[in-house]
């Protein structure tokens, strides 16, 4: 994902001829005058569409769906064939009893198709854009929704776009969501679920998706999907840009996230900046399985006087976190309290992590008034677990340029156990007070194989390298060129020395910049904020593909009236 991508978002297109300019305006004053006299149709059952002869159908995953179309009525020229067909789509999401009709009244095997990648604003409860109810029939299931580039805005209502409740094989893809002031997408027991291709950006109240597992066994999918400049600051007290909870009596709930980037999301309650996974009763046991795969964590931040984990806080003592080839950098947690922190992780309360070819770069901690020396601990990662044993293990990964007050990279409190290192490259990081530039144990045993500890640094009288208490064993290893003023490398009760070197992973060199947010220029009757002189809002089309990597073009109609 780069700013190119995104920025196709607000492409803009200039006009060098006068004439051209006001002939466009006139015939686009005249469409979007005769687009408000198109009726709406609601609807209380299936589309005349489906099952009709020559209708459209989808095969996939082995799962033959409907096709039903959708535009806004002020973007088409409905014809008078069978509603639901790509000439004369359904342009009204919500009929009298609120709920998703086209797709509740046909019972689940539909496929709901955006026919243009336009923004549609829906400032209102019943809006063409909301559903804020759960399902009823429990037979609704193979739904696709497919947005093909659009942009949904919600910037009035405390209203969900859509909440799913115990259903089976749905997806959302190529969709974004804008300004939700609850939960964007809310799924709860469900089964075979994906969100593909999705951007969810500057949602400001709550978190933009919550995953929840109340009774049943579940899972879910995010792949290849963006969540950027989210700030929560409502929710109590579990926040971020993504929640993931489970129900400690309920069925396990896995969920994968895989190539998908969370840039500058913020939170105020306690939990991750960028993703908060945990119980339904914090702190009770039990927790969800969590697998990220890829993708980037860059500038998110936990603004908590604890300090949950600048991009990811979990708990729980079953709580499952495994990240496989990942990036996380310059994320920030800020904890004016004790043992708090997690620049980028923060693990509490028992949970598993497996960590392995991750580079973690530039992360930090603070207190509220931005001082590193009197912030949290764990400049990359905090694992506190006074109660449950937590597990750590952490292979092939880089961590380098981190900082905190105690634990330039981490942070071990006493409790936690194992904690194991193997071809890990811990570098450059730094303790702003009280030691171990690379790594402050509070009477955690745990080993180091295959695994360099170079370069770290301490003001304070302790070592640079690693301190406090507890006991290391180093396994073909290397404690080089750290420096604080009481002793560069070791100062730990018990430990052990070996010698040897790692194999150093890649490693970046600077902070990226934040995804920018998409344009909300665009009303219900415009588009990508596609800006044409003297004519703005103008809907555009797509050319195929996902929301970060779509051609935008001007509308057909634009076209014939330029030509």
């Amino acid at each position: 994902m780069n700013d190119s991508n995104l920025r196709l978002f607000t492409t803009k297109i200039n006009f060098k001829e006068k004439h051209q300019t006001l002939l466009i305006n006139y015939f686009f004053s005249i469409f979007i005058f005769l687009s408000f006299l198109l009726p709406s149709k609601s609807y209380a059952a299936c589309p005349a569409y489906v099952g009709s002869a020559g209708a459209e159908t989808i095969t996939e995953g082995g799962i033959t769906y409907d096709v039903i179309y959708f535009a806004h009525p002020g973007l088409v020229s409905p014809t008078s064939g069978l509603l639901g067909s790509s000439t004369n789509p359904i342009t009204d999401w919500n009929s009298s009893n609120g709920g998703m009709d086209a797709i509740n009244d046909c019972a689940g095997d539909i496929y709901m198709k955006f026919i243009t990648s336009c923004n549609y604003n829906s400032n209102g409860t019943g809006g063409d854009m909301t559903y804020t109810a759960q399902f009823i029939n429990a037979s609704i299931n193979n739904v696709i929704i497919d947005g093909q580039g659009s942009i949904i805005t919600n910037f009035a209502a405390a209203a969900s776009w859509i909440r799913v409740d115990g259903r089976t094989n749905w997806k959302i893809r190529n969709l974004s969501f804008i300004g939700y002031n609850a939960n964007a997408i809310l799924f709860t027991d469900m089964i075979n679920t994906r969100i593909e291709n999705c951007i969810f950006d500057s949602n400001p109240t709550m978190r933009a998706v919550r995953i929840d597992n109340d009774d049943n066994a579940s899972d879910v999918t995010i792949i290849n999907s963006v969540f950027s400049n989210n700030s929560p600051v409502s929710e109590t007290p579990s926040t971020g840009a993504l929640e993931i909870r489970e129900d400690e009596f309920a069925g396990p709930l896995v969920v994968h996230i895989t190539d998908t980037d969370f840039s500058c999301n913020r939170t105020q309650g306690f939990g991750g900046g960028a993703i908060w996974i945990s119980v339904t009763s914090f702190p009770s046991n039990g927790g969800p399985t969590v697998n990220i795969t890829g993708g980037t964590f860059s500038g998110n931040f936990s603004g908590t006087d604890t300090g949950d984990g600048g991009a990811i806080g979990i708990n729980g003592s079953t709580s499952v976190l495994n990240i496989n080839g990942s990036t996380f950098s310059c994320n920030h947690s800020r904890a004016s309290t004790g043992a708090g922190g997690g620049g980028a992780i923060r693990i509490a309360a028992g949970p598993d992590v497996t960590i392995q070819n991750a580079t973690f770069y530039g992360n930090y901690c603070t207190n509220s008034a931005g001082s590193v020396a009197a912030g949290g601990y764990g400049g990359a990662i905090n694992i506190s677990s006074t109660s449950n044993i937590s597990t750590l293990s952490i292979s092939n990964s880089t961590f380098e340029a981190n900082q905190a007050s105690r634990g330039g990279a981490f942070y071990l409190e006493n409790g936690t156990t194992p904690v194991t290192f193997n071809n890990v490259l811990i570098k450059g990081n730094s303790s702003a007070s009280e030691g171990g530039g690379g790594i402050f144990s509070d009477g955690v045993s745990f080993s180091l194989t295959n695994t360099s500890v170079i370069n770290n640094t301490s003001p304070a009288t302790f070592a640079g390298g690693i301190a406090g208490s507890g006991t290391v064993t180093l396994t073909n290893s290397l404690i080089s060129g750290n420096s604080a003023p009481e002793t560069s490398g070791v100062t730990l009760s018990g430990s052990s020395s070996g010698a040897g070197t790692t194999t150093p992973m890649s490693s970046i060199t600077s902070c990226p910049l934040c995804i920018p947010a998409i344009s909300t220029t665009c009303d219900a009757n415009g588009g990508d904020a596609i800006t044409i002189t003297g004519c703005n809002n103008f809907c555009s089309s797509s050319a195929g593909g996902s929301p970060v990597s779509q051609v935008i073009a001007v509308s057909m109609l634009l076209m014939l009236v330029v030509g």
